[in-house]
């Protein structure tokens, strides 16, 4: 039993240092570009979160909705949504309705997702060659 622990704990140390240096890199400073201090580096880089302090992005969002009749191709809207143009938002897509997803025949994905001031429009493909009852769920 002892053996499984360390295995676990160590893959843990692993992932966790892995995620640590992609984190890193991400947040590379370009070429050229002095690098920062020791008292800057604790600080959010503003390349990265500016964009969401100045379009006042929402709070984050996990929401759910279920649309009847949706064919291949459709664009889904959702109106009323928090968020604002450019948002990070990201959706899956079910077979069914809410209580009854199900996963079925038909190969569901979402093809393209765009965000703007109140609403989130979803492109989704079914592979179907008739109408589906297909809820999407919003993470953002």
């Amino acid at each position: 039993m002892r053996a499984r622990g360390k295995i676990t704990t160590t893959a843990l140390i692993v992932l966790t240092a892995a995620g640590l240096a992609a984190t890193t890199a991400a947040a590379a400073p370009e070429a050229g570009a002095p690098g920062p201090s020791r008292a800057q580096a604790a600080k959010p880089d503003p390349r990265v979160t500016g964009t969401a302090q100045k379009t006042g992005a929402a709070a984050g969002i996990a929401q759910t909705n279920c649309y009847g009749g949706v064919s291949d191709g459709a664009i889904l809207a959702w109106h009323g949504a928090p968020v604002n143009a450019s948002q990070p938002v990201v959706a899956s897509v079910t077979e069914g309705f809410l209580g009854a997803e199900f996963i079925g025949d038909a190969r569901l994905s979402i093809e393209n997702l765009q965000t703007m001031k109140g609403l989130i429009l979803v492109r989704v493909r079914t592979g179907w060659g008739s109408p589906l009852n297909v809820c999407l769920h919003f993470v953002g």
